[in-house]
């Protein structure tokens, strides 16, 4: 089979928000495969070769984190990041407003008293985005693996 000729972008840098669920879009077309229809990300090629064509991205980028003990939601704009900390970490508020590109330190550099405009913002956001994104139980494990499977998946720290 032949693959097409893949023209040389230089060190294009996207300063956008991205999400990674466009990057497999943006993959595709880069090396000019067709694109799914029925995905959700979209191709960021017009970000990256300067083409100005449309990308359609969100204002806002939601981030989950549910494993063991720690339980966040997220929302981030391009100047803030707003977290649910349900998990009740010592060293977080449960919700934190943080700044984009400033290193974080939990309580210390939690912005929310002095922007609760942008808090309340981006907590409704969020309110409104888990509404249409419920929770779904995890996929259950498969019970019939075999001893082969089992003990790659526990030595790479998937199952105990």
């Amino acid at each position: 089979s032949c693959v097409p000729a893949i023209e040389h972008h230089g060190n294009a840098r996207v300063d956008s928000m991205v999400r990674l669920m466009d990057v497999m879009p943006t993959i595709l077309d880069f090396v000019g495969a067709p694109i799914p229809e029925d995905i959700n990300g979209r191709s960021l090629m017009p970000l990256i070769d300067g083409s100005g064509g449309p990308v359609d991205l969100p204002d806002y980028v939601t981030t989950e984190t549910e494993y063991e003990d720690f339980e966040k939601l997220g929302v981030y704009s391009d100047t803030w990041k707003y977290f649910d900390n349900r998990d009740e970490h010592l060293g977080t508020n449960r919700f934190a407003l943080q700044a984009v590109g400033k290193p974080e330190n939990g309580r210390r550099t939690d912005h929310i008293a002095q922007h609760q405009d942008e808090a309340a913002r981006l907590r409704a956001y969020l309110e409104e985005w888990e509404a249409r994104h419920p929770k779904v139980p995890a996929t259950a494990l498969d019970k019939a693996l075999s001893p082969e499977i089992r003990e790659q998946l526990e030595a790479i720290g998937y199952i105990k």
